[in-house]
């Protein structure tokens, strides 16, 4: 069954990240307040871009000077099961969803709406699993490792750096000497997230020059680079997907990109 993962972040307001496994991509949505398991509560969910699978495993501290910086927790993860007759990718296009989550925290029936453009409504449906309690006051802790996302800063590096690390060490050297200096907190952890992700930005930063040369050198001997690194490039998913739909390829929403292309170019040939 496809997974679903909630992830609370504290980026410039706290919010939860709502996400769908489809098609081999997280569906997304940023919910202000949180699931509601009271079907009278219909909360507003804002659709923002896709996320890898990957991502929905991450629980950690996103550095100071990065998109969305600040802590994120696994607030609850699980599978589901779509409860429309069509599929979950041509049913979010349409605009309404309904699912049934089998979560750590959240169990039942729920429907996505979209209101216009980018605001949908996420609603609890009326079943045995309905209630009038609160899952985001009840149960403030991560599923992963138990923290709430006030405790997740005191023991994490920012994110991109491994903990137990050479650099997840110097995050928290320069984090305690900063303290010791009177740094709050917040500054402390800022300072250290500056100053490791400068070093990881050097890093980088040497072995793309690295491989830059290399590229070169190697281009040289076979006398220049090749014609045609200006291509387009190639088309996404989803302008594929619509594609396939406008040629009546059948069992498109189960194809991945690359069967997508070339369902379509057989197709046009």
């Amino acid at each position: 069954m496809p997974r679903f993962v909630i992830q609370q972040h504290h980026a410039t307001s706290l919010h939860f990240d709502f996400r769908l496994e489809v098609a081999g991509t997280f569906k997304s949505w940023a919910v202000p307040k949180g699931p509601s398991m009271d079907p009278r509560d219909k909360r507003l969910a804002m659709a923002v871009d896709d996320h890898s699978i990957a991502w929905g495993d991450f629980e950690g501290v996103i550095g100071d000077g990065q998109y969305g910086a600040g802590p994120v927790i696994v607030w609850d993860r699980g599978s589901y099961e779509n409860l429309r007759g069509e599929q979950m990718e041509d049913a979010l296009a349409a605009g309404h969803a309904s699912f049934w989550l089998e979560g750590e925290k959240l169990h039942g029936g729920w429907s996505l709406r979209r209101i216009e453009g980018r605001r949908w409504l996420l609603v609890k449906r009326r079943d045995e699993q309905a209630n009038s309690g609160d899952p985001v006051a009840e149960h403030p802790e991560s599923v992963v490792s138990g923290r709430t996302i006030t405790g997740i800063r005191d023991d994490m590096p920012p994110r991109g750096v491994k903990k137990g690390s050479k650099r997840a060490r110097q995050y928290e050297h320069v984090k305690q000497s900063e303290k010791s200096q009177g740094r709050s907190e917040d500054r402390a952890e800022e300072i250290a997230a500056r100053t490791v992700n400068k070093e990881r930005a050097r890093s980088g930063e040497s072995r793309t020059r690295s491989r830059t040369s290399t590229q070169d050198m190697s281009s040289g001997r076979r006398g220049g680079q090749r014609s045609g690194t200006n291509r387009q490039k190639g088309r996404t998913r989803d302008q594929l997907y619509n594609e396939a739909k406008n040629l009546n390829i059948e069992g498109r929403s189960n194809m991945n990109k690359s069967q997508l292309q070339r369902a379509v170019d057989a197709k046009k040939r």
